[in-house]
């Protein structure tokens, strides 16, 4: 995961290795927006590759958990973003309504 406040972004990623799922956490303070992206993609390559390994199990929709927290916004977040997000949502919400 890619926050920007250290402390806020370990705080998320540990309540996610809470659950038993693997996580990295990279913050863009103090590191800038290209070295994060670096470290994160390696990070996420390795997590990949461990992923590729695992046998998938089919989940029924409704066992899925969408989290969504807004970050420091510009204009395309507001006008792109945040749209596209809300119909994933809506469109995960009416399907998995019984």
């Amino acid at each position: 995961m890619v926050g920007i406040e250290p402390e806020w972004t370990r705080r998320v990623a540990r309540g996610i290795a809470g659950s038993g799922k693997p996580v990295e956490s990279h913050s863009i303070e103090r590191f800038g927006d290209l070295r994060t992206l670096e470290a994160a993609a390696r990070s996420a390559q390795r997590l990949v590759q461990d992923a590729s390994e695992l046998r998938r199990e089919p989940v029924e929709r409704r066992e899925l958990v969408i989290s969504i927290k807004c970050g420091e916004s510009d204009t395309t977040t507001g006008l792109g973003s945040c749209p596209t997000v809300a119909r994933v949502v809506d469109r995960q919400v009416e399907t998995a309504a019984p």
